[in-house]
């Protein structure tokens, strides 16, 4: 039934009305929903009236709009029967659902209510028995937040007096950020779930004018997280454009997407940065731990620290190492705590849906139930104002620890109370706008992929084509033409999102525009695309002919492809241009070899002689020299050169068996060939002949055809 309503909600403005409805009664007749018939009955009964008019020849210059209301009307309905599907197919959802029923809230009475429990625990905190009765009245206020949740997040498409009314609550003095933050993110998975042009308005609403700064962050992440689609955009676009332009009009809101959709694409190297964590980092704090926990040393270990003084120092400094590389890790953005905490989402705690998405607060009713009391005050204010750390690990943090404390050897406690064992996670709470977004996206991205019906929800982390929201058809009119794409598009290639990057340049690019044109070129190089790559770096050279760094980006893409008579060009310009300063000791090399292969033996073999001298590494140069004698037929020569090669290349054995071969030296031949067939074994696009028969061609030996085969067979059948 979804995929059905999807598609008459695709198509029911190329359809029309009349189809619409009858495949919309059709629809809700086969799946028993009835209960939204008399409301198709309604358009149906109005879009005849306005037929009857029509072919009786009256004139009606509100026809148009009249027509377009009515199919808003059916677009509705469309979008009613879409919740009401998922509900029947989607478990979360149906538990929400289920549970709104128990405690019904009307959007008119939110702030009434939210205001009056912030009034009974400020009197609640005069009271004489004030922890007890707070502590009744936090209970209360959790039931209501996790019913105000699951309302919002199964809601019907709202009213214009719902976005109104919402508007206002989101954005009132009067009641907690905590509420209006829940209340977000409930949005957010109700948008994700059905678009609703109502509350994306509300979101646009509160994003450009709340002066909290969390409740603000938190309506950006949901606007980029729930952007309308074509369909959406033809229905409701004037609206929809109204309110995201009235928002882009904010100063800086630009920038503040633009670093979204950068940390966005930061949250996808979340397994990368785990992986190196795993591998890297804990496996030194691990081993050296116990040096710097345990205070009480063995005879053994005191014999060792008097023999080598210098240990103990070593062990701190690998121990910094790896912090420093954490800390690194966590101001380039990377979440370094995904792996660790992502163990720690059994609790009961994380069946509660709205929990997922809470801020930490620690009168939170279902964490004061563990056993909070033997944790340290100093270690929970750390921990409180750890900057570092999302709410959701926050809580998990907690949970873990009380659930631990008495199995905690008394030395660990010790340390905890001095607050030692917390140094890293000291910090005052921030208010700088990015680390709040980072912060609530590392919930989202703990949600998305830990949460255990996860299944019931579309990620926005799945791929770097879900995680692109500058792809949308919205951002794209707002955001073309400005400089925005492109500080993305660079970003993506430091940080090696090749599909990502290949999405935004194929959406954005101009080709007016050097800088695309090089990200282009740059793309496609790393894609292992060099033909595709040449022709772009090329374009970009015309566009901008003094860049020594294209030349040099030409020539080893036309060396990687073999063409190396543009490849020598492009080196011989690259080199031409350079300082005595400059090092270029790698291109001339390259070039040389270039040299070696377009019948400019001489020359090259003076330039790989002269750099051989000069390398403080003269064996980097021999298999060259060998290649340089071989081509001129010097084969003794190439022989002493390839006997100097300590770490000789796949091709190098084909090669020495060759020159082998010339001297008459069949059996030592034989044995260098079996060595590369060996190596080449797994490669299919390798063939022994076809690769014998190259190498003589650009030998010039190709009369030895005949005995080339005589010798494959000798060589590899000779066993058999």
């Amino acid at each position: 039934m979804l995929a059905h309503l999807q598609q008459i909600r695709k198509h029911i403005q190329d359809r029309g009305i009349g189809i619409t409805i009858h495949e919309l009664r059709k629809l809700c007749t086969d799946h028993h929903q009835v209960r939204l018939l008399p409301a198709i009955d309604s358009v149906a009964n109005n879009y005849a009236l306005m037929r009857q008019f029509f072919a009786n020849g009256f004139e009606d210059p509100g026809r148009t709009s009249l027509y377009n209301d009515l199919e808003h009307r059916l677009y509705r309905i469309i979008l009613k029967l879409t919740v009401e599907c998922v509900a029947d197919n989607n478990s979360t959802f149906h538990q929400s659902r289920s549970n709104t029923q128990r405690t019904v809230i009307e959007y008119t009475s939110i702030e009434n209510a939210l205001v009056s429990y912030d009034q009974e625990l400020a009197l609640a905190s005069l009271e004489a028995d004030s922890a007890s009765r707070q502590k009744e009245i936090h209970n209360r206020l959790l039931r209501y937040r996790i019913a105000l949740f699951d309302t919002i997040y199964t809601s019907l498409p709202w009213s214009s007096n719902d976005a109104e009314t919402m508007t206002a609550v989101l954005l009132s003095p009067l009641i907690d950020a905590i509420d209006q933050q829940i209340m977000l993110a409930a949005m957010l998975l109700a948008q994700r779930t059905v678009f609703d042009a109502n509350k994306f308005v509300t979101l646009c609403s509160v994003a450009s004018t709340s002066t909290c700064t969390e409740v603000r962050e938190r309506a950006v992440v949901a606007i980029a997280m729930a952007l309308p689609d074509d369909v959406e955009m033809q229905m409701y676009g004037d609206v929809i454009r109204e309110a995201f332009g009235q928002l882009m009009s904010v100063e800086g809101m630009m920038q503040k997407f633009t670093e979204l959709q950068l940390q966005m694409f930061a949250c996808l190297d979340t397994p990368k940065v785990d992986k190196t964590l795993n591998e890297e980092i804990f496996p030194t704090l691990i081993k050296n731990s116990n040096n710097i926990i345990n205070p009480k040393k063995t005879d053994e270990e005191n014999l060792d620290a008097l023999l080598h003084p210098d240990k103990e120092e070593k062990i701190m400094e690998d121990v910094e190492a790896a912090q420093e590389k954490i800390r690194a890790l966590h101001e380039n953005g990377s979440d370094v705590f995904f792996g660790g905490f992502s163990k720690t989402k059994n609790f009961s705690f994380f069946y509660t849906l709205m929990n997922w998405f809470c801020p930490f607060y620690i009168d939170h009713p279902q964490l004061m139930l563990a056993n909070l009391g033997e944790i340290p005050p100093e270690m929970i204010s750390k921990l409180v104002g750890n900057p570092q750390l999302c709410s959701s690990d926050r809580y998990s943090f907690m949970l873990s620890l009380a659930h631990v404390i008495t199995q905690i050897p008394k030395e660990f406690v010790d340390m905890m109370k001095k607050g030692e064992l917390v140094a890293g996670f000291g910090g005052e709470i921030d208010e700088n706008p990015a680390l709040i977004r980072r912060q609530y996206l590392n919930d989202l991205y703990r949600f998305f992929n830990i949460y255990s019906d996860k299944r019931n929800f579309s990620s926005p982390f799945a791929s770097e084509s879900t995680a692109c929201f500058f792809m949308s058809p919205l951002m794209y009119q707002q955001f073309n033409g400005t400089r925005y794409p492109l500080q993305v598009c660079r970003n993506l290639h430091r940080k090696k999102h090749t599909e990502g990057l290949r999405r935004m340049l194929d959406k954005f690019h101009d080709g007016k525009n050097v800088e695309y044109v090089k990200l282009f070129a740059l793309n496609l190089e790393s894609l292992g695309e060099y033909s595709a790559a040449l022709r772009f770096y090329n374009k970009a050279l015309l566009m901008t002919p003094d860049n020594r760094q294209l030349l040099l980006r030409c020539g080893n893409m036309a060396f990687n492809l073999g063409r190396y008579d543009q490849a020598f060009d492009f080196y011989s310009q690259y080199i031409s241009r350079a300082s005595s300063d400059d090092d270029i000791e790698v291109e001339e090399f390259r070039m040389a070899l270039c040299q070696l292969q377009i019948g400019l033996t001489d020359e090259g073999m003076q330039t790989l002689y002269r750099l051989a001298y000069n390398s403080s590494d003269e064996s980097g140069y021999y298999e060259a020299l060998a290649w340089g004698n071989l081509m001129q037929k010097k084969y003794e020569e190439a022989l002493k050169y390839y006997d100097k090669v300590e770490q000789p290349s796949v091709r190098a054995h084909l090669r020495k068996c060759i020159a082998l071969w010339m001297l008459g030296r069949i059996g030592e031949a034989a044995t260098e060939l079996k060595v590369f067939a060996e190596l080449t074994k797994d490669n299919r696009n390798e063939n022994v002949l076809d690769a014998m028969m190259r190498q003589l061609r650009e030998l010039h030996l190709d009369e030895h055809k005949t005995e080339a085969m005589i010798l494959i067979d000798h060589a590899l059948l000779s066993e058999e």
